[in-house]
């Protein structure tokens, strides 16, 4: 018996030396200490990880200024743009206006002769017009600049059919 466990023992220490060998020849270090164990760790491997890691930092802390730099400057754009709507709208309420008091201006005139009657006919049509398309400014897709240019377009056309509605007035 003492053969037979002499020769367990010896198996059982070649076994263990076997398998100590294998996994300490077997193990690639690896840069975090909680998976390499105490033969696979290497502090040299950890120092290259940290560095990814906080140059990884740097790089997400330099996108997230960057991100809230143009966060800002779209606010300012917003609001630069919604200024400059609500400029358009008061522009667009005041052209109304004006084409309605014209409105009632040609509606309270009589004209006597068949000319003047016929010309009166023309500023209500031309009146009729500009306002149809300034209601069209509400819903038209135009950019804030086109939108501007056409509201000055229709305040010429609107001052053009004043003159020509206070002519009639004092002409006929």
């Amino acid at each position: 018996m003492k053969v037979h466990h002499r020769a367990a023992t010896s198996f059982f220490v070649l076994f263990t030396l076997a398998f100590l060998f294998g996994t300490i020849q077997g193990c690639t270090p690896v840069a975090d200490p909680h998976k390499g164990g105490l033969f696979g760790y290497s502090p040299e491997l950890y120092k290259q990880r940290a560095a990814q890691k906080k140059q990884r930092l740097q790089q997400l802390e330099n996108e997230n200024a960057m991100a809230q730099q143009q966060q800002s400057q779209m606010n300012a754009d917003l609001a630069s743009q919604k200024a400059a709507l609500a400029q358009i709208k008061r522009k667009i309420k005041a052209l109304e206006t004006d084409l309605s008091k014209l409105r009632k201006s040609l509606s309270q005139q009589q004209q006597s002769t068949a000319a003047a009657q016929k010309k009166k006919k023309e500023l209500t049509q031309r009146l009729t017009t500009l306002e149809k398309k300034s209601k069209a400014l509400h819903s038209d897709n135009l950019s804030l600049a086109k939108k501007q240019k056409r509201i000055e377009q229709l305040e010429r056309e609107k001052r053009q059919l004043q003159r020509e509605a206070e002519l009639l007035s004092t002409m006929y």
